[in-house]
């Protein structure tokens, strides 16, 4: 009963502040689809915003991508839904649990306060376990708005087998938007990621 309430609990995406939007699988424009593989085929998945789902398709590792773009932890200010919620639909859609979920974002919560951010990750994290998930946390690049991703990302460092890729995506790698990585960035980034879950991560 309480791992069905934990499902239940992060397809809702309720969090500490008391966030509840229902998430329906599969109503995505192309662009911007989930895939739910089932975890038997894709035991790592990858969940977060636009860059979550850029470095999924570098990546050497097989992921199942639940990146979303404009996806954030809390705020629903350009995706309708959370990365909590895109995780636990996707869990529930798919009909089998990965083995373990990376997670990349932090950008697209630019204008909340930090520690209400860190709050959300900290319940998203606590629920994923609960259910027998492990997760890998990675820091986020960020060029234009790497003042807002400073403090998500120290907390990160903070996590057991976290992924310290934030730095190998050098000022050169971001595309005019100084928000998302170009291709030279994108292949930095997952290579870090890759090298980091064959190596078990920095902590």
């Amino acid at each position: 009963m309480a791992r069905s309430r934990r499902l239940r609990r992060l397809a809702s995406g309720v969090t500490l502040l008391g966030a509840a939007v229902s998430t329906i699988v599969g109503c995505r424009p192309p662009d911007g689809t989930t895939t739910t593989t089932p975890a038997s085929v894709f035991p790592t998945w990858i969940a977060g915003d636009s860059i979550s789902r850029g470095a999924a398709l570098a990546m050497d590792t097989s992921v199942n991508i639940v990146g979303m773009a404009g996806a954030a932890f809390v705020s629903t200010a350009r995706s309708a839904t959370t990365i909590s919620q895109d995780i636990g639909a996707a869990i529930l859609g798919s009909g089998s649990m990965p083995e373990r979920v990376v997670i990349v974002g932090g950008v697209n919560d630019r204008d909340e306060v930090p520690a209400v951010v860190t709050d959300s990750m900290t319940t998203l994290e606590a629920d994923l376990e609960s259910v027998g998930v492990d997760v890998v946390w990675v820091t986020e690049p960020a060029k234009q708005f790497a003042s807002d991703v400073a403090p998500l990302n120290a907390w990160i460092l903070t996590r057991p087998g976290s992924l310290d890729c934030a730095p190998v995506v050098a000022s050169s790698m971001f595309e005019s938007d100084g928000l998302h990585p170009n291709e030279a960035g994108y292949a930095a980034f997952a290579a870090c990621i890759d090298a980091g879950l064959i190596g078990g991560g920095s902590s």
